[in-house]
């Protein structure tokens, strides 16, 4: 399900789709990338989760983010000309979406087919006549450039078609799987469709003709099949190991397979011979395109994007950043940070992530937390998932240099802190999924790690975050709901009463009586008397909140993981003590484990794929400016018929992006101007109802409602 906050909206709540957070690791960007086409050698597009569209003007050597008005995985781009592109994608069991744009991508419009649904592949055979297919046996169809689009019938629902491909405006094919792969083609612009081809071995994921007769077939089964009768028969010409997910021809003759395991495929002889080329990855490659015989660009599950400018001879990544997965984020200064994560992983900042250089601890197990006692020194506990595995290391040069410390513990430790330069505690445990069972523990040291004595527990729960509020008084937190308190630096532990039964990840006090956990679907709870209560507060949220940051003590952000799939992760905010939480999407939907802030604007949080992203205004998220606030922008008339204005009530910002969205997100019509105080809309395509409008300015971002009528 699409989750929209509809309620939120309504009272224009300064808060809409993706915070303003910006990609740091790895670059240009991380999210999954399905498709990629290139215009001309020089410019190109990519696009992926999240309603990533990048673009390039130079080769592929830098990368912009451009703005697609939607949070949507957006799976297939097809550019007719220079200017003129389409971009299809779409949330499960929501109106699919279909994106436009005149301009090479500065603005994109959105169009409605009346369909609902991912679509997953889109082709036009003409400037004028396209087609975009996906789940549940849909097509559309337009015949005037894409301002209008119509559903297309196969005949039955229960396929899901990954590609489609037309070698004119009548005759197409399009391939999915219906429990095993099929092909349908159409000779009539897809009023009838005839069943083609079930080959054995799964889903065809990719379609190819170079001629009205000969014509190519990927898939998860790793065959290529090939047809030289307009599709009537079908042969294996090539069979690998793992899946083929794209398959794209320069020529009668040339052709390339993208594959799983970084696998590309190469053609010289029409298909009847290929070789196995090397493209310097083991990410699974999902889109090939070649703009000419030489140039040609792949993408992949994990973000990146490779070249070739031989004829795949060679492939150079265009991507850059460690992509292991990080568990832990801190900041000594505003400048120098550290973030730590599985198989040894250290990256460190020394100008507020401009630049993130990685280098490996020595151990191939997870690193789950890291603490400074001085800008200097610093602690990195973790470890593997058997007993005996847990691990401490230590660094007096600022990182330039680690020490494994010995420890004589049995389990993986997940959090560590210290109160002063010698004295420190670190947390962690065992938890088996399977049999429920768990063990936890608690160590501490006395002298800078030197020696770690195991600390007497009342229970034996694995424990996930260790927080002390003075050199006594600490707390720990964990499954099941634990939440236990010492008083007297670690000797002993009691037990509080937390009202929760299940797992809580992050522990955090803002001063002595104030603190805060989070957990489990959405789980914040609020102590204010040093533990002895705590009570659920409502966070907006069902995603499981792994990590927690104060940086005021009004000043509040969790973050975690999104419980439903292929939709964007989310942060909450409070400005208020934990009172009120506001929701954002950010702009990946990879778990995030980690957020730090060095002030209360700026802040990192960091995650799976080796994610960093930034902010440095809170993520523009401004709960303050409620409905009784007063907007930046003035919409009238409202409600209106064919034309909107909208006013700046104050200075011109440079750069404004506005999009209008149905009230459950999906973006409509998208527009970009520059310094502009006021802007008229031409908004008679919507038909009657309520609308939303985001403004996106250098001020932040606020959403109003709109009437059609």
């Amino acid at each position: 399900m699409k989750k929209i906050y509809l309620s939120i909206y309504l009272t224009s709540l300064s808060v809409f789709v993706f915070a303003q957070w910006t990609w740091q690791n790895p670059l240009p960007q991380g999210n999954f990338l399905a498709s990629v086409f290139f215009t001309d050698p020089n410019v190109g597009y990519a696009v992926g989760e999240c309603g990533t569209i990048l673009k390039t003007i130079n080769n592929g050597m830098n990368w912009i983010s451009l703005e697609s008005g939607t949070s949507a995985q957006l799976n297939s781009v097809y550019f007719t000309d220079a200017n003129t592109g389409y971009v299809v994608g779409g949330f499960y069991n929501a109106p699919n979406v279909v994106l436009k744009t005149n301009d090479g991508g500065i603005t994109w419009i959105g169009s409605t087919s009346g369909s609902t649904g991912i679509l997953y592949s889109v082709c036009f055979p003409d400037a004028s006549t396209g087609y975009a297919s996906g789940e549940n046996g849909t097509i559309i169809k337009t015949t005037d450039g894409g301002d209008n689009w119509t559903s297309v019938s196969i005949g039955t629902q229960w396929l899901d078609l990954y590609s489609v491909f037309f070698t004119d405006a009548n005759t197409g094919y399009v391939a999915g799987s219906i429990g095993g792969g099929v092909i349908y083609k159409t000779i009539n612009g897809g009023t009838t469709w005839t069943s083609l081809y079930s080959p054995s071995g799964g889903s065809i994921y990719s379609v190819f003709f170079t001629d009205g007769n000969t014509g190519y077939a990927t898939g998860y089964s790793g065959g290529i099949f090939k047809t030289i009768d307009a599709g009537v028969t079908w042969n294996t010409v090539h069979q690998i190991p793992e899946s083929v997910h794209s398959i794209y021809f320069t020529s009668h003759d040339t052709g390339f397979a993208a594959c799983n395991d970084g696998y590309i495929c190469k053609t010289t002889d029409a298909g009847n011979t290929w070789t196995d080329l090397s493209a310097g990855t083991s990410d699974w490659l999902y889109a090939i395109h070649f703009p000419d015989a030489n140039t040609g660009y792949a993408v992949s599950y994990n973000g990146t994007i490779i070249k070739t400018v031989d004829a795949g001879a060679t492939w150079s990544s265009l991507s850059s950043g460690s992509k292991n997965s990080l568990n832990s984020i801190l900041f000594t200064d505003a400048q120098t940070g550290y973030a730590v994560g599985d198989n040894g992983r250290i990256l460190k900042t020394s100008n507020a992530g401009a630049n993130w250089n990685a280098s490996n601890i020595g151990t191939t197990y997870a690193l789950n937390s890291i603490f400074f006692t001085n800008p200097y020194t610093a602690y990195a506990v973790g470890g593997g998932t058997q007993q005996g595995e847990g691990i401490i290391f230590k660094t007096t040069d600022a990182g330039n240099n680690w020490t494994l410390l010995s420890y004589s513990g049995e389990y993986a430790l997940n959090s560590v802190f210290f109160t002063d330069d010698n004295t420190g505690y670190a947390v962690g445990g065992f938890f088996s999924p399977g049999s429920g069972s768990t063990t936890g523990t608690i160590i501490k040291t006395t002298n800078g790690g030197a020696n770690w004595s195991v600390l007497p527990y009342p229970l034996d729960r694995m424990l996930r975050s260790v927080y002390f509020t003075d050199p006594n008084t600490g707390y720990a937190a964990g499954v099941y709901g634990t939440i236990i308190k010492t008083v007297n630096a670690g000797n002993s532990w009691s037990v509080l009463t937390s009202n929760f039964q299940d797992d809580l990840y992050a522990v955090q006090f803002t001063d002595s009586n104030t603190g805060y956990a989070t957990g489990i679907i959405g789980t914040i709870l609020r102590t204010q008397d040093a533990g002895e209560t705590w009570s659920f507060l409502s966070s907006n949220t069902t995603n499981d909140l792994y990590s927690l940051c104060f940086p005021e003590a009004n000043i509040g952000y969790a973050i975690g993981d999104n419980i439903y799939y292929n939709e964007p992760t989310q942060i909450v905010k409070t400005f208020d003590g934990g009172d009120t939480w506001v929701s954002t999407e950010i702009c990946t939907n990879f778990a995030m484990h980690s957020l730090y802030f060095t002030d209360a604007n700026t802040g990192y949080i960091a995650g799976n794929n080796g994610t960093i992203l930034s902010t440095i205004n809170g993520g523009a998220v401004n709960v303050e400016e409620n409905a009784s606030s007063k907007p930046a922008f003035t919409v009238y008339p409202n409600p209106a018929n064919s034309k909107i204005n909208l006013a700046n009530t104050g200075n011109s910002s440079e750069r404004i992006t506005i999009s209008i969205c149905s009230v459950t997100g999906n973006p409509l019509l998208n527009y970009t101007v520059y310094n502009q105080n006021h802007i008229e809309l031409n908004v008679s395509t919507l038909t009657k109802g309520i609308y939303l409008i985001k403004i996106q300015s250098n001020a932040g971002m606020e959403v109003e409602k709109l009437v059609i009528q």
